[in-house]
């Protein structure tokens, strides 16, 4: 996913966020999104931002996995032969 993929998600994702919330009138202070859901709020999805989940992604195996020079090789040879076809 690219940066702009990424930033252009989270603006969507904060914005399906904060839309339910927007009800309230704006507080001086920060309060935590969470907890400005209404009560009967089944799902609430929160976003840290891309910076971040990159940052945790590349600790995770898979993260590790799809960083080994190897497996990075097979995806350019895989990109490169899909641009060919």
């Amino acid at each position: 996913m690219n940066h702009t993929t990424c930033r252009h998600l989270g603006v969507a994702v904060a914005l399906l966020a904060v839309l339910p919330a927007l009800r309230v009138p704006a507080l001086a202070q920060s309060v935590d999104l969470a907890e400005r859901m209404p009560e009967g709020t089944v799902l609430y999805v929160g976003w840290a931002g891309c910076e971040h989940a990159a940052t945790a992604a590349k600790e995770t195996a898979i993260g590790k996995t799809l960083a080994d020079p190897q497996v990075r090789g097979f995806f350019k040879s895989l990109d490169s032969a899909i641009e060919a076809f």
